[in-house]
C-alpha cells in the first residue's frame, strides 16, 4: 500500500500542464504544495513502525535542509522542510516583518534584510520590503521599498517591517512640460550639479522640479557653461555672474585657451556642457561632441539624462535590472547585452546568481 501511495505521488509530481495552466509561475506554485503535501505523507510514514520508506525520508530531509552543490533561485525562494527546524520563535518573523524564516544558506536576492534571532536552528528571517502585504503605508497610497527612489518621496507611515520605508511617487505639476530636460524628483538633492529647483512644480512632500541651468550666449562664446550657484565651477574654469538664464546659475568660464569645448559633431543646447572629466548625474554622457586643443580627455554632458538605460527583454526574463556602475557580484552577474545605454556610457545587466543554474528537484 505504501507504494502504491508514494508512486501516486510521485506520478502527479511528474504531471505536464498543458494549455491555459502552462504558466511558470502557477506550475511552481502547484510544484511546491505538492512537495509539500508529499513530505506530510512521508512523515507520518516514516512514523509507522515497518515502514522501510523512513530510510527514503531521513535522505530526503537530509537533502532539502543541506545546501545544495549549485544553488537555484527554486532553492534560496522555498519554504524550508519542518524537519530543518526553522520554526519561528513567537511569531515575531511573522507578525513584525511578514517575513519567512529561511536556513542559513538561503540568501536570496528577494530578501532585503535577513533578521538574526527570530528564528531556531541557526535560521534567519527573510524580510522582502516589496512584499504584496497590507500596512499603514499602502493603506495611505504609498508603497514599501527599501530605499526612496530619486522620482518618490518619503512617506511618514509604517511599512509591514520596520526595517523598509514607504514612498510615494513625486507629481508632475508642469515640471517636464514648462522645462527640457526636468524632471521632478522626491528630494532636492537628487537635482544634482548644473540644475537649480522650483518646488511649485512638483506635488508631494520634499519633492522639486530640478531644472537644467541654461547658459546665455555670452557664456557659451567663451566656452563656459552654467552651474548652479550652490556648487563649485570645474577646475580650470572661474565663476562669473550673469551669463545665465536663471539667476539661480552662475556662468563658468575657462581660465586657459586649452579648455575642453565644443566641436560641432553634436547638437548641443545652451543647457548641455563639455566637461574634461565624468559627466554629474542626471546629464547623458558622449565621446563626441567636445574636444581639447592639449587632446585631453573632453566629454559631451547633454541635459535629462533621468534614464541612461533601457531594459532589455533577456534582462527582464532573468529579473534583473539595469546599471551603469556595475554589480553586486556576491548576488548579481553582469550581462552586457541585456541593456541598453542612451549614451555612450555602457550599461549592464545584473541579473541573481541563482538564475545561473538551471532548476532542479531533489
Amino acid at each position: 500500500m505504501v507504494r502504491v501511495v508514494l508512486l501516486l505521488l510521485l506520478a502527479f509530481g511528474g504531471l505536464r500542464v498543458d494549455g491555459a495552466f502552462q504558466d511558470g509561475n502557477y506550475l511552481s506554485k502547484v510544484r511546491e504544495q505538492f512537495e509539500y503535501f508529499k513530505q506530510l505523507i512521508l512523515r507520518d510514514l516514516a512514523n509507522r513502525d515497518g515502514i522501510s520508506d523512513s530510510v527514503d525520508y531521513v535522505t530526503r530531509v537530509k537533502l532539502e535542509c543541506d545546501i545544495p552543490a549549485e544553488i537555484t533561485c527554486r532553492d534560496l525562494d522555498r519554504i524550508p522542510d519542518p524537519n530543518c527546524g526553522c520554526d519561528d520563535l513567537d511569531n515575531i518573523c511573522d507578525i513584525e516583518h511578514k517575513g519567512d524564516c529561511k536556513l542559513w544558506w538561503q540568501q536570496s536576492h528577494e530578501c532585503d534584510f535577513f533578521e538574526e534571532n527570530l528564528c531556531n536552528n541557526n535560521c534567519t528571517c527573510c524580510v522582502k520590503c516589496e512584499k504584496n502585504v497590507y500596512s499603514n503605508c499602502t493603506n495611505k497610497g504609498g508603497f514599501c521599498k527599501v530605499k526612496c527612489g530619486q522620482f518618490s518621496y518619503k512617506l511618514d507611515e509604517d511599512c509591514h517591517s520596520l526595517n523598509c520605508s514607504c514612498c510615494k511617487n513625486s507629481v508632475d505639476l508642469g515640471c517636464m512640460s514648462r522645462n527640457d530636460g526636468s524632471h521632478c524628483v522626491g528630494d532636492p538633492s537628487y537635482c544634482g550639479k548644473g540644475h537649480y529647483s522650483d518646488s511649485s512644480l512638483c506635488r508631494g512632500g520634499p519633492s522639486t522640479c530640478c531644472i537644467p541651468c541654461a547658459a546665455k550666449q555670452s557664456c557659451l562664446d567663451a566656452h563656459g557653461y552654467c552651474e548652479n550657484l550652490n556648487h563649485k565651477c570645474l577646475n580650470g574654469f572661474v565663476a562669473e555672474e550673469g551669463g545665465c538664464e536663471s539667476p539661480n546659475c552662475k556662468c563658468c568660464k575657462p581660465i586657459r585657451d586649452n579648455v575642453c569645448k565644443r566641436n560641432d559633431a553634436l547638437d548641443m543646447g545652451p543647457a548641455d556642457r563639455c566637461s574634461p572629466v565624468s559627466c554629474s548625474r542626471n546629464f547623458y554622457q558622449f565621446n563626441t561632441g567636445c574636444s581639447s586643443s592639449a587632446n585631453k580627455t573632453c566629454y559631451a554632458c547633454l541635459k535629462g539624462g533621468w534614464n541612461k538605460c533601457t531594459l532589455e527583454k533577456s534582462c527582464e526574463e532573468k529579473q534583473g535590472f539595469c546599471s551603469k556602475t556595475g554589480c553586486n557580484l556576491d548576488k548579481y552577474l553582469e550581462e552586457p547585452g541585456g541593456c541598453t545605454s542612451r549614451d555612450d556610457k555602457p550599461c549592464v545587466c545584473c541579473y541573481p546568481v541563482c538564475k545561473s543554474f538551471k532548476d532542479h528537484h531533489f
